[in-house]
């Protein structure tokens, strides 16, 4: 799921190249507008993470980000940026309530020794995914339209609901 929101940027970019109707304004404002909606809805969602959804799972917060992954694309399928920032809005602010649950039930569940480590590694596993994603996006920019990128974000998102509805079945959660 970060790779996606790491493939936003591009996606963007290569979206307001090809259509000069996915923008607010111009490009610079499209962008900084992207920018500034992700800083408030980040702020925004962990303000609000202490007042609602303190007690929702975090595996439900996480596949309500999958779900609304695919409306995002869909988004960027339909050219459509309102859409987008609405979506990515709604999104950020869901990963503002994500964050605080992740690290408490990282300070919880690991031994207070190995807390730097794990942290370390689980960043530096997040960030691997982001490169290889971004990396894998500058390629196919080169050989395919934006379109077919946009349909295997979809599929992606597709199948990273599909299994993270499936363990949740399998765990009973």
């Amino acid at each position: 799921m970060n790779g996606m929101f790491s493939s936003l940027s591009l996606i963007v970019v290569l979206l307001i190249a090809e259509d000069k109707q996915f923008v607010i304004v111009n490009s610079a404002t499209t962008l900084a507008t992207i920018s500034i909606v992700t800083a408030i809805g980040n702020v925004l969602g962990n303000v609000l993470s202490m007042r609602f959804l303190r007690h929702a799972h975090t595996i439900n917060l996480l596949l309500a980000e999958l779900l609304l992954s695919i409306l995002l694309f869909a988004g960027f399928y339909y050219h459509n940026i309102f859409w987008v920032l609405m979506i990515l809005g709604i999104m950020i602010v869901l990963l503002g309530f994500i964050n605080p649950k992740f690290a408490a039930t990282m300070m919880n569940q690991v031994l207070e020794d190995k807390i730097a480590t794990v942290s370390n590694g689980t960043t530096s596993y997040f960030q691997a995914g982001n490169i290889l994603m971004k990396l894998l996006l500058s390629g196919l920019i080169l050989l395919v339209k934006s379109s077919t990128i946009i349909v295997l974000m979809i599929l992606l998102s597709v199948g990273l609901t599909i299994y993270g509805y499936s363990i949740k079945r399998k765990e009973g959660l």
